[in-house]
């Protein structure tokens, strides 16, 4: 039997939401909207972990741990906004760079 391979999990925990907010709005390639609503997403997962954005890592393993495990009613959140919590865009351009 072949062995099974874990996927490759890549983590930034030299990077904190804050710096990827920061990255996100100077980021020229985005558009306005793109750059607001990145921010402000972000911005919200740190208040719902009762967090400020620099105690935040922007590490995979962690959020699945802590915010993408629990339900929007854990959260204070309606069903809406927590699934418009867009993470996975700002995540993946600066996972993979």
């Amino acid at each position: 039997m072949a062995a099974l391979r874990q996927p490759e999990i890549i983590t930034r925990l030299d990077l904190s939401f804050a710096g990827l907010i920061t990255t996100a709005e100077t980021d020229e390639t985005l558009t306005k909207d793109q750059q607001r609503i990145w921010s402000s997403d972000l911005r919200t997962a740190a208040t719902m972990l009762g967090m400020s954005p620099e105690a935040v890592p922007c590490d995979v393993i962690w959020l699945n741990q802590h915010l993408f495990r629990k339900t929007c009613t854990d959260f204070g959140k309606s069903y809406d906004r927590f699934r418009n919590i867009g993470l996975a865009p700002p995540l993946r351009t600066v996972l993979h760079g």
